[in-house]
């Protein structure tokens, strides 16, 4: 079975560098098959004849490893993540106005983060949450309007990894093209 990991916070500076063709290495060393990675953006997918909990535990025994900072991840099913990406409300797509996201939950990820994000939620914000993801979409032409905008810093924003609308489409097209069994539609 395919799955999808999801790196939190790389490549975006000078710190928390990890070359993808590393990642790659890794993965394939851990055992893993068919891997690839998504540019540099932390994305990739592999394939798996083993439990996700036991790859959740390759993954975090890898990155330990290999990685001189902490480094949180998620790590989905393919078809789950099909399935809950055919979740998507009418108002997350690409055609209607806002900022639209998609938040990943890390296997970080407290329970209880899904009642304290309702609360924070402002008139400019529209969420969605299923048990692995988050749809958002921001209607506020600035962030900092929204309750997305207050994030940074809190326990929430740690223990999840935020995508664009456009990446989570390709990461859709990505396991479809890798032969998912189903492809889940709305």
């Amino acid at each position: 079975m395919d799955n999808l990991l999801i790196l939190r916070g790389i490549n975006t500076g000078t710190a928390h560098r990890i070359p993808m063709a590393n990642l790659r290495d890794w993965l394939r060393a851990a055992g893993f098959a068919r891997v690839q990675t998504v540019g540099n953006t932390g994305n990739g997918v592999f394939t798996s004849d083993t439990p996700l909990t036991a790859d959740t535990d390759r993954v975090a025994n890898l990155l330990a490893t290999h990685v001189d900072f902490d480094q949180p991840f998620g790590l989905m099913a393919g078809p789950d993540f099909l399935h809950e990406l055919a979740q998507a409300p009418d108002w997350w797509t690409d055609a209607a106005p806002g900022q639209h996201m998609l938040l990943f939950k890390l296997t970080t990820y407290a329970l209880n983060q899904d009642t304290w994000l309702t609360h924070q939620l402002t008139a400019n914000d529209r969420v969605a949450i299923t048990p692995h993801l988050i749809f958002w979409t921001v209607t506020a032409p600035d962030f900092r309007h929204s309750g997305y905008g207050q994030l940074t810093g809190t326990p929430f924003y740690h223990q999840t990894s935020t995508r664009s609308y456009r990446t989570a489409q390709r990461l859709q097209r990505l396991l479809v093209q890798r032969g998912q069994s189903t492809c889940y539609t709305k």
